[in-house]
């Protein structure tokens, strides 16, 4: 249990140095959000430009949720709220590597990955919905097998909310739907049912909402991002962003997979990360890149 602590510490003690280096740093594409966020609170519209019906952002979701704050620095608070978030996965992640008996080895090298590479702490300081929904999705797989058991439905709705937050979002509620139906035990219990009931209401309000605001279902972004197969520059960015910062980092990712993979084969829930990321890397291939880097 103290080595434990102690690792947890300080994980989050190098998480929050990492995301003081890029504190100068910013995406310009969260500069797109602020202004649809400040349009909803002035009373323009979900819109770049008063009178468009275009999606021309992926969160609309992240954008609600700033909009309240539009009168003040939305860079400085959308900060604040990736490094929280951030900070928030790193907790969940030490959390279920105790519970689900992980090696103080593993928990290592598990933080190591979140916190020492630079991927989560950069994203933590773009301004973008990134550490959110990587919060989210960590908060879902996380508490998913506990919530079965009983308890407030955290993990329903994370899963409800993310898809909000980014449309790919809605993978991540596929493959926990997936699992769900293939795990041993009763399947229509009655967590299980609550959280179907929050997701196809979620997801009925988000349609909903988007044909209201821009008579469209898919962001205007999705065509530039799948444009073409096969996916080779989805292949190069895989491998681009995986040995970016050391070539161990692509044997750590598919040594994790294969586990999980093998983990799933034996119903065990604790292969659901391993699932999680297989999915995740099909769709980065697929996409053509530019989706949830963090995962």
């Amino acid at each position: 249990m103290k080595a434990r602590i102690a690792l947890g510490s300080a994980a989050l003690l190098v998480l929050l140095f990492h995301t003081a280096r890029f504190a100068e740093t910013w995406t310009d594409d969260a500069f797109i959000t602020f202004r649809y966020a400040r349009h909803l609170a002035e009373g323009v519209g979900m819109a770049f430009n008063p009178g468009d019906r275009l999606e021309g952002l992926t969160n609309i979701g992240w954008a609600i949720l700033l909009a309240p704050f539009s009168s003040g620095d939305l860079l400085t608070i959308a900060q604040r709220a990736g490094v929280l978030a951030s900070v928030g996965t790193v907790l969940l992640l030490l959390d279920w590597c105790a519970c689900a008996g992980v090696s103080v080895l593993g928990t290592f090298t598990a933080l190591a990955l979140v916190v020492g590479m630079p991927w989560v702490p950069y994203w933590a300081m773009q301004g973008l919905e990134t550490p959110i929904v990587l919060f989210l999705t960590t908060l879902a797989w996380t508490r998913y097998a506990r919530e079965l058991a009983g308890g407030p439905p955290i993990a329903a709705l994370a899963l409800a909310a993310a898809p909000w937050i980014r449309p790919d979002a809605a993978l991540l509620c596929i493959v926990v739907a997936a699992w769900h139906l293939r795990r041993p035990g009763p399947r229509f219990s009655r967590p299980a049912l609550v959280a179907g009931a929050l997701g196809v209401t979620s997801a009925l309000a988000l349609v909903a909402l988007k044909l209201h605001w821009f008579g469209a279902i898919l962001p205007n972004t999705f065509a530039v991002k799948v444009d073409h197969f096969p996916p080779e520059r989805g292949l190069w960015y895989l491998w681009h962003f995986l040995t970016l910062p050391t070539p161990l980092v692509p044997a750590l990712v598919i040594a994790g997979v294969v586990v999980g993979l093998q983990r799933a084969r034996d119903r065990d829930d604790r292969g659901l990360p391993g699932v999680l990321a297989f999915a995740y890397i099909a769709a980065v291939t697929l996409q053509n890149g530019d989706i949830f880097a963090d995962y």
